[in-house]
């Protein structure tokens, strides 16, 4: 495929007979007087019908424009795989998923999840839609190594870790899948691709709890503790990798565990902070996280602090100092470059949660959220938000404004497509600034006193100190539209709002 087709466009901002070029981030139509850019981020849902490509975008004032193209002749159905193919290859780079795919199908799907709108139906139930009416398109399913991703021609994509499935079932010739953070999903109409698909999931899940409990192992064995093969199998249960969980279950069902998860926090950049978070929280629901880093990273960091070491002991030399002596590494200082180590705790009312982020190859950082329901509700989704991004957090505090930029495009498309990360952000309330252990700790005591989004430390993303958490994402409860907060007709199916 070559990416560049002749077509008749049809919108209201664009006319005529045009080139059309399908690109790493969008499409564009190319005319003799006019250009017009479709980015990808934008598109809601696109569709092949009679011969024609019609394209449903965002434009401004939260309407929906209709882009319809036309007159491709044989190509038609070329341009919609490439078109589609295109799309799905920007939204799993959106997703972080860089790994080839090691199963693909197709089939229909529905989806339920804590949103306003509870569930939107798609690929084998009739599409909610007056302009439409039809059967929709089947979705893309891919299994990645620690994931599999639900890819439709439009916003209703999905990662779906591994690491959050607690629930696998086929029924009716459908394949449910449910995770912890309450999110279900039913896949329909896969033919015979239904029980491999589903023995390519669970295969990767025993591997998850497999490597869960090496790592575990391996966490306790590198200060000198040891566990036994039943005791590593349970704790990977209790502790898998990247997730943060109550210290005090750790304590009660594997103690060995819960004292080397201590010791790697008193061996880290979090050993002054985390007795403040005791204090400051509710010290029986703090939970801590742990991830290994990889080992080029590792390698990198101990070169890095042996180069800082080195330099430090030049200058004592150069001031009269003791003679230069090569650098070693201790083997606390060692481990303490391997480990990613986090911790997140409620505050004494519960209304609002800390989370302190102590990673080797960071500065250590405090962010603020409130919180909207109970603690055991927010846990959840604090994880499955931190493992969508690989704890990448600008996302949560970034401005509204700065988001919308096309070079923010990628942290749009992922926040569309995952409910969790939109309601982490949502909740986001701000950052303290670890200048020194007083001003950290009065900070933090400020922002938990207060009603208002900014009490101290840095600005929340809105810029001001009066609350303005992001406004929840509303649906049509027609035809279940994404809706923006100026509209009063649904740009999608003209419902009322």
């Amino acid at each position: 495929m070559s990416g560049q087709y002749e077509g008749l466009v049809a919108s209201l901002s664009f006319s005529g007979e045009a080139k059309l070029s399908i690109g790493e981030a969008g499409l564009v139509a190319d005319s003799l007087f006019e250009q017009l850019v479709i980015p990808y981020e934008a598109i809601e849902r696109f569709a092949l019908e009679d011969y024609q490509v019609g394209i449903f975008r965002s434009a401004r004032r939260g309407a929906m424009e209709e882009i319809n193209v036309s007159r491709l002749g044989n190509a038609c159905q070329w341009f919609y795989d490439e078109l589609r193919a295109a799309y799905n290859s920007r939204v799993l780079e959106a997703f972080l998923v860089t790994d080839a795919a090691e199963f693909e199908t197709r089939g229909g799907y529905s989806i339920e999840e804590a949103q306003p709108q509870k569930q939107r139906a798609s690929g084998g139930d009739k599409v909610n839609s007056a302009a439409s009416g039809r059967e929709g398109p089947l979705a893309e399913l891919k299994v990645f190594p620690s994931c599999f991703c639900l890819l439709p021609p439009g916003k209703d994509g999905r990662r779906i870790p591994f690491a959050f499935i607690n629930g696998l079932k086929e029924e009716d010739f459908a394949l449910a899948v449910t995770l912890s953070t309450g999110e279900a999903y039913h896949f329909r109409k896969l033919g015979y691709d239904l029980a491999p698909f589903k023995k390519t999931i669970e295969d990767h899940i025993r591997a998850l709890r497999e490597k869960n409990a090496k790592f575990v192992a391996a966490l306790c064995e590198s200060l000198g503790d040891s566990l036994g093969l039943s005791e590593s199998t349970r704790g990977g249960q209790l502790m898998p990798e990247g997730m943060a969980v109550p210290m005090e279950r750790l304590n009660a069902q594997l103690p060995v565990l819960a004292a080397a998860v201590e010791k790697k926090i008193a061996n880290s950049k979090m050993s002054d902070t985390y007795g403040s978070l005791k204090e400051l929280c509710r010290r029986e629901d703090i939970a801590v996280g742990i991830k290994e880093l990889p080992p080029e990273k590792v390698e990198e960091l101990k070169a890095a602090l042996i180069e800082k070491l080195s330099a430090e002991q030049e200058s004592q030399g150069a001031g009269g100092g003791e003679a230069d002596t090569e650098i070693t590494l201790t083997p606390e200082q060692e481990d303490a470059l391997r480990w990613r180590i986090w911790a997140v705790a409620p505050s004494k009312d519960g209304r609002h949660a800390v989370a302190e982020f102590a990673f080797p190859d960071e500065d250590t950082a405090t962010y603020i959220f409130r919180v909207a329901g109970e603690w055991q509700e927010f846990l959840p989704l604090f994880n499955r938000g931190m493992e969508a991004t690989d704890f990448g957090r600008e996302i949560l505090s970034m401005p509204e404004e700065e988001l919308a930029k096309e070079q923010h495009a990628l942290y749009q498309m992922a926040l569309d497509r995952t409910p969790a990360l939109q309601n982490l952000r949502q909740q986001f309330r701000g950052r303290v600034i670890h200048r020194s252990a007083e001003s950290w700790k009065k900070g933090v005591r400020q922002y938990l006193a207060s009603n208002s989004s900014n009490a101290a430390g840095e600005n929340d993303r809105s810029g001001t100190e009066k609350d303005r958490a992001a406004p929840r994402q509303a649906f049509c409860t027609q035809c279940g539209a994404r809706l923006e907060t100026s509209m009063k007709f649904c740009g999608q199916c003209g419902t009322q709002v």
